[in-house]
């Protein structure tokens, strides 16, 4: 309409009513852009606002777990010096023989990488997070625990074979009905002690699962400082300080 308006004003050589006319279709474009564009970033503000939420879920979800993982291996660090100690004084805990070698060997698998950080990647999205800290972060603790994961087997390794020369040891609880938890399975029943306590690659083997163990620790501990980090991080892109 305001096209035909201006061809009409040109025939007739109408200049004022052309520029009023041209003004107004340009401001008029203009407008149409500018409420595009503030509608897009008010969308984007609303997904952004949507992926930090599910980061912030996730990540204490990966901080719980890492904690619990924290608290199991400081239990075999703990449960491992007992019967290290033992059988070098040749004084094993008796109440405590059967559920320390359970917790000796065991071990817990750290948090995999971020799903909702993998997916901001793959759609071309992750600037949604206005943070260039935080999206470092993020593609630090993903690298991080992708390694770790990936290695793991090296990291655990010894502890499975701590478990089967220790089994020479022990005699299972064996029920015939499956475990209630995780940890309850490879429950000890008995221990032959003067077994643990003449074997000289027991020893080696304890001591071993030991270092495995306190090594275990060291990563989790470093990966809940990584979690922490990113926790604050994302309560600072919340709070408005994208860390540009």
């Amino acid at each position: 309409m305001m096209i035909r308006r201006i061809s009409g004003h040109l025939r007739v050589q109408n200049w004022t009513a052309i520029t009023i006319e041209f003004v107004l279709l340009v401001v008029g474009v203009f407008l149409g852009i500018q409420v595009a564009n503030w509608n897009e970033e008010r969308l984007d503000r609303i997904e952004a606002g949507r992926v930090l939420e599910r980061l912030d879920q996730e990540f204490r979800m990966h901080l719980d777990r890492t904690d619990r993982s924290l608290e199991r291996h400081r239990d075999s660090l703990a449960a491992t010096a007992r019967v290290i100690n033992g059988i070098r004084n040749a004084r094993l805990a008796e109440d405590t023989l059967g559920a320390d070698l359970d917790l000796v060997t065991g071990f817990s698998t750290p948090p995999g990488p971020s799903t909702t950080f993998q997916e901001l990647v793959s759609s071309g999205r992750l600037g949604l997070l206005r943070g260039t800290e935080l999206r470092a972060a993020l593609l630090g603790y993903n690298d991080y625990v992708s390694l770790v994961r990936s290695h793991y087997d090296v990291f655990t390794g010894p502890l499975i074979d701590a478990r089967s020369r220790m089994l020479h040891t022990r005699t299972l609880l064996v029920t015939g009905e499956p475990s209630a938890t995780i940890t309850d399975a490879w429950a000890t029943g008995s221990v032959d002690q003067a077994r643990l306590l003449a074997d000289p690659e027991i020893m080696v083997a304890l001591q071993s699962a030991y270092g495995t163990q306190d090594n275990i620790h060291a990563v989790l501990r470093a990966n809940r400082e990584r979690i922490v980090e990113i926790l604050g991080l994302m309560a600072a892109e919340k709070g408005g300080d994208g860390g540009r």
